[in-house]
C-alpha cells in the first residue's frame, strides 16, 4: 500500500513527484504498483498464493558447462520450494551432496545443481527489486538478472537507437543486467561475499562488469549491520533501475543505497527477469559444501514510462524458441499451484557439511565430486556405526587418542556471530572441539583458538556462540581426543540472526 501525505494511493493510480533544490526542479510521474501480476502498472509477487504457473517458469536448463557434469548439473525444479511463511526457497547442492535430488537432465546425482525461476512476461526499462537472503557459502552464484538471448546469422548488428555496433559477426546477442555474488577482490582475486558484481551486457563476448568491495562503495554501511558481507544471514533489498533514455544507464542499489552506475553495454531489448542460484565454472570458487539455501521474500518490477525498448530485434523467430521445451511450469494439484500445496518449513543453513556423519566416504580422499577433498580430513579417526545399536545405522565420528578430524568452512567474515552445537562423549580420556578462524591464505589463525572440553562419558549437548575476529575468511572445526576415544555427532554451525 502506498500513502502520500497520509492519503492512500490506489493501485494503478498515477502521481507526480516534484523535487526542488534552489532554482532547479525535477518532475517525474509514477504509478502505484498493482498488488499482483503483470500489466502497465508493474509486477509484484510475495508468493502468498504460491508460485503462479501463469506468471513464472521454473528453469530446468544447464548452461556454463565446459565439458561434463563436473562443471554443473543445471537448474532443477526439485530445488525450488515454498515455505509455510511464503518464502521462495532456491536450493544449491554442492560437491558433498548425497541426497536424492537430481540435476536439470536427471542423471546419477544432483551435485552442483541449483535452481532458478523467471517471469513469463518480458520487461523493458524499469525498476527491478528483490528482497532476499543470499546463500552463505562460496562456490555457487546467487543472482538476479534480466535476460534476452538470441543466436543470429553471422553478421554484425547495429543498435537502432545509437548507431553503434553492439554485436560483431558470430557473436550472439545477449542483453543482460546482473547483480551476482560472490564478487572478487580487485587485488587478490579472492571470491568473497564482501564483494558484488554489477554487470550489463549486450553481447556474449562483451560486458561492463564492475566488481565492488567495501572500500570502493561503502557497502559496509549498508543494512545497518556490524558486518558488510552479504552472506551474513540478513535480509537485504537488491535493486537496479534500467534506463534507455535520455542517457542509457543502469543504477544499482542495496537497501536503497546507490552503489554503482553502469553506462556501457546498456540493453535495449526486453527480457525476462530471473532469480536463481547456479554453479559457474571456476569463477565462483570451489563448492565444498553439502546443501545451502537462498531465500526470496518478494519481487517488484515497476516499468518506466517514456523509456524505449524493443521486444525482439533482428530475428524474432529465433528468440527463445529453441529453449521453450526445456522450461517447465509448476503443475496444478486440485486447482492449486503445486508449490503452494507442498510447503516446507523455513530451512536453516548448516555451514558444516555432513555434521551428522550419516553419509558415505566422508573421510576418503579422491572419492568425491571432481576429486574434491573429503568433507572430513582425519588422522587416527573414522566414521563408525553405533556399536550398541548396530541395526539403527546411526553413525558418528570416533577420534582415537592423539587423533583428529577437521573441516574448513569458507565464507565466514569479520564479526559474524555463529552458534555452534554438537553432541559428544569421551571414553577413557578427554575430547576437545576446537574452533579457529583463518585468514584467506590459511596462513594465520586469527585470535585465540576456542576450545570446548568434552568430559562426559554419555552423549550430551555442547553449545557455544563465537564471533569471527577482524580479517576472518574461513573457520576450521577440529575434533580431538587425548587418553582414550572421543565420539562426536550432530554438529551444526549456524549464523546467529
Amino acid at each position: 500500500m502506498l500513502t502520500i501525505n497520509n492519503n492512500i494511493v490506489p493501485h494503478g493510480t498515477a502521481f507526480t513527484v516534484v523535487a526542488t533544490s534552489g532554482r532547479y526542479s525535477n518532475q517525474r510521474t509514477f504509478r502505484a504498483a498493482s498488488s499482483y501480476g503483470v500489466g502497465s502498472n508493474g509486477f509484484f509477487d510475495s508468493f502468498v498464493d504460491g508460485l503462479s504457473p501463469n506468471e513464472w517458469y521454473i528453469s530446468r536448463r544447464r548452461w556454463g558447462v565446459v565439458g561434463s557434469d563436473y562443471d554443473n548439473t543445471g537448474q532443477s525444479a526439485q530445488n525450488v520450494d515454498l515455505t509455510y511463511c511464503n518464502m521462495l526457497v532456491l536450493t544449491a547442492n554442492g560437491d558433498y551432496y548425497q541426497g536424492s535430488r537430481r540435476g536439470a537432465l536427471g542423471g546419477a546425482h544432483g551435485r552442483r545443481s541449483g535452481a532458478a525461476v523467471f517471469t513469463q512476461e518480458r520487461f523493458g526499462p524499469g525498476s527491478f527489486e528483490v528482497r532476499m537472503r543470499v546463500m552463505p557459502r562460496v562456490g555457487a552464484c546467487p543472482a538476479i538478472w534480466t535476460f534476452y538471448w538470441e543466436n543470429c546469422p553471422g553478421q554484425s548488428s547495429v543498435c537502432p537507437e545509437t548507431g553503434s555496433v553492439t554485436r560483431w559477426q558470430g557473436d550472439p546477442i545477449n542483453h543482460e543486467i546482473d547483480i551476482e555474488f560472490p564478487g572478487r577482490h580487485p587485488i587478490t582475486g579472492e571470491h568473497s561475499f564482501e564483494n558484488a558484481l554489477f554487470s550489463t551486457w549486450t553481447s556474449e563476448n562483451g560486458a561492463q562488469t564492475v566488481y565492488r568491495d567495501n572500500n570502493e562503495t561503502g557497502l559496509g554501511d549498508v543494512s545497518l549491520g556490524e558486518t558488510s558481507a552479504h552472506n551474513d544471514g540478513q535480509w537485504r533489498t537488491y535493486r537496479f533501475d534500467w534506463h534507455t533514455y535520455p542517457v542509457p544507464r543502469v543504477d544499482f542499489f542495496v537497501d536503497g543505497k546507490h552503489v554503482q552506475t553502469n553506462t556501457e553495454r546498456i540493453p535495449y531489448i526486453k527480457g525476462r527477469f530471473w532469480i536463481g542460484v547456479w554453479f559457474p565454472w571456476q569463477w565462483c570458487g570451489q563448492p565444498d559444501f553439502e546443501q545451502d539455501f537462498m531465500l526470496v521474500n518478494y519481487v517488484r518490477i515497476t516499468p518506466f514510462e517514456g523509456q524505449p525498448s524493443r521486444r525482439y530485434a533482428y530475428n524474432p523467430s529465433m528468440a527463445y524458441a529453441p529453449y521453450d521445451a526445456r522450461f517447465i511450469t509448476l503443475p496444478q494439484a486440485n486447482g492449486m499451484p503445486r508449490a503452494g500445496a507442498t510447503r516446507i518449513p523455513l530451512p536453516i543453513n548448516n555451514l558444516i557439511s555432513h555434521g551428522d556423519f550419516e553419509g558415505s566416504q566422508l573421510t576418503q580422499a579422491g572419492a568425491h565430486f571432481n576429486n574434491s577433498p573429503p568433507p572430513w580430513r582425519v588422522n587416527n579417526a573414522s566414521v563408525v556405526t553405533d556399536p550398541y545399536n548396530a541395526n539403527s545405522g546411526q553413525q558418528f565420528m570416533q577420534v582415537n587418542s592423539g587423533g583428529s578430524a577437521f573441516q574448513e568452512i569458507n565464507g565466514v567474515y569479520s564479526n559474524f556471530a555463529l552458534d555452534f552445537v554438537a553432541y559428544a562423549r569421551a571414553m577413557g580420556g578427554t575430547g576437545t572441539i576446537r574452533i579457529e578462524f583463518l585468514n584467506y591464505a590459511r596462513t594465520q589463525v586469527l585470535g585465540m583458538p576456542i576450545d570446548i572440553t568434552v568430559d562426559s562419558d554419555e552423549f550430551i549437548q555442547y553449545t557455544k556462540r563465537v564471533i569471527a575476529p577482524i580479517g576472518s575468511k574461513r573457520v576450521r572445526i577440529t575434533l580431538l581426543s587425548t587418553g582414550g576415544t572421543a565420539d562426536f555427532d550432530d554438529l551444526s554451525l549456524r549464523l546467529a540472526t
